[in-house]
């Protein structure tokens, strides 16, 4: 979803993004018919193995305590040792991972239970009487629920990070899809749609009086976060809305005469997008965005690219033919060269790469 507190992409976050709007297809409808440097080299000594079982349809998400791996019929928390933290064996049908960098929670999109990862606690249930629309977890470890609720069209529960309750917003006139918290813990955007559009609302946690929204008309939004504590991003199909805390428009940043392959807003003070200048092929861009939407770093890429993942001040991007971490500016960190057998990749706030392959996990530390 940094933000150190973020929510965690993979490639299908296209399908994910669908079985929220699955969730509240009844309801919105009908709101949506009228919404017409010198790299590294990579050698043994930069990696670090870790064996565990790899299914094709796991999640992942690295905390500072190890690696949570989640799946539709268990959740684990392995450490960087391959040891085995916690686990925990549950049935997720549609699975998701919001995470921070101590704290991963995992929930079915639908479902009525989340749960939090972290080594001290392990793995904990907490549970709904409501399905689950989407979760955010910011960098202070609390947790924004966002639900379905009865008489109303969605509510937002925000627990601390000993996850008591410590908030609650209903919306009455929009239908709720997701919800951020700021890194504070004391303010709150809520993404409603209706028939004219995306709307963000903004909230101080000690009222639900509203500060401020802004709609984005004829939009509807993949997703949003804070990226400072006073700026929100929240991102489209074409274009990426930048707010002040007030609801006001910062700036906009269009990608019309492209094609959004990927987004990340788990950067530290940044946003990161992959625009395709075809929907097929492997040409597009890399760019980078600062709180305000200006550009921080601007990448033409022509190599197919297999993975993508953000975190901290690094972007990590992993080709056919080799790794390579990029500073937020997207000038090169560090790049490794025999990566064949690696599938995906999990970047760290330190600016180590989690390397996923088909046996299993290996740290790389530049």
């Amino acid at each position: 979803m940094n933000n150190t507190g973020e929510k965690t992409k993979n490639r299908g976050w296209i399908l994910r993004f669908f079985l929220v709007l699955l969730v509240l297809t009844v309801s919105v409808s009908a709101a949506l018919l009228a919404i017409g440097n010198n790299g590294f080299s990579f050698g043994k000594s930069d990696f670090k193995q870790i064996s565990f079982d790899v299914n094709a349809g796991n999640l992942y998400a690295w905390i500072e305590d190890g690696l949570v791996v989640a799946s539709g019929t268990g959740i684990q928390l392995i450490g960087a040792g391959g040891e085995t933290l916690a686990a925990d064996t549950v049935i997720l049908q549609n699975p998701a991972v919001a995470r921070s960098a101590a704290l991963a929670a995992v929930w079915s999109t639908g479902g009525k239970d989340f749960y939090t990862v972290g080594k001290e606690k392990g793995i904990v249930r907490t549970s709904l009487d409501r399905k689950i629309i989407n979760l955010y977890v910011n960098r202070e470890n609390w947790v924004a629920v966002s639900a379905q609720e009865e008489g109303y069209r969605g509510s937002v529960s925000v627990y601390n990070s000993k996850l008591k309750p410590v908030y609650k917003w209903s919306s009455g006139d929009a239908y709720l899809v997701d919800a951020a918290i700021s890194d504070s813990s004391d303010k709150m955007a809520a993404y409603t749609i209706s028939e004219s559009g995306s709307r963000v609302q903004f909230f101080q946690l000690n009222s639900t009086e509203q500060k401020g929204s802004y709609t984005c008309e004829n939009t509807v939004l993949l997703d949003l976060a804070y990226l400072s504590n006073s700026s929100v991003c929240a991102l489209s199909m074409n274009s990426a809305f930048f707010l002040n805390d007030k609801g006001s428009l910062i700036s906009r940043y269009d990608f019309t005469d492209g094609y959004l392959k990927d987004f990340s807003l788990e950067g530290s003070g940044f946003a990161a997008l992959l625009i395709g200048k075809y929907k097929a092929g492997s040409s597009g861009t890399i760019v980078t965005l600062s709180p305000a939407g200006a550009e921080l770093g601007k990448l033409d890429v022509k190599s197919e690219i297999l993975s993508f993942s953000v975190s901290g001040k690094y972007v990590a991007v992993l080709y056919s033919d080799s790794l390579v971490i990029y500073r937020s500016d997207m000038t090169v960190y560090a790049k490794a060269a025999d990566i064949s057998s690696i599938r995906q990749v999990l970047m760290r706030p330190d600016g180590s790469v989690v390397m996923l392959s088909n046996s299993g996990a290996a740290i790389y530390k530049p």
